[in-house]
């Protein structure tokens, strides 16, 4: 299956780095995701049979091998997030959030059907630090 992605890692402001490398329960513990502080460092696409495979080919991507030109982001870590999208087989499109955990990955979830802070993917995914414009 072919998977569109995005990976978002938190930004460089001072707010930003007491979340930086926290597994998913102590960012849960600390109030949970904050989107707001987040940046898209990367997109693209990825054949893999499933969403964790997905996520761990994008980890090897970007942590493990040479990263892709132009790429301005850290190597992949903890408290990193990769957005999966594909098609369902029937139409419909999945959409789900990955948390780079202490040891692989969680599926983040969404408390009333967002997460804290969440923008769209067009606000969140341009490349600037969160609050530039």
């Amino acid at each position: 299956m072919i998977y569109l992605y995005t990976l978002h890692q938190l930004g460089g402001a001072e707010d930003a780095a007491r979340f930086r490398f926290e597994s998913y329960k102590n960012a849960v513990a600390m109030g949970g995701i904050r989107w707001n502080l987040y940046r898209c460092v990367a997109s693209g696409t990825i054949e893999a049979a499933g969403q964790i495979t997905a996520c761990e080919k994008i980890y090897e991507r970007f942590n493990v091998g040479e990263k892709p030109e132009g790429y301005k982001g850290r190597s992949m870590s903890v408290s990193d997030i990769v957005h999966l999208v594909t098609p369902d087989g029937q139409g419909d499109i999945i959409s789900e959030d990955w948390y780079c955990d202490n040891v692989g990955f969680r599926k983040i979830e969404k408390e009333g059907g967002r997460e804290h802070g969440k923008k769209e993917s067009a606000d969140y995914c341009d490349n600037r630090e969160p609050g530039a414009h």
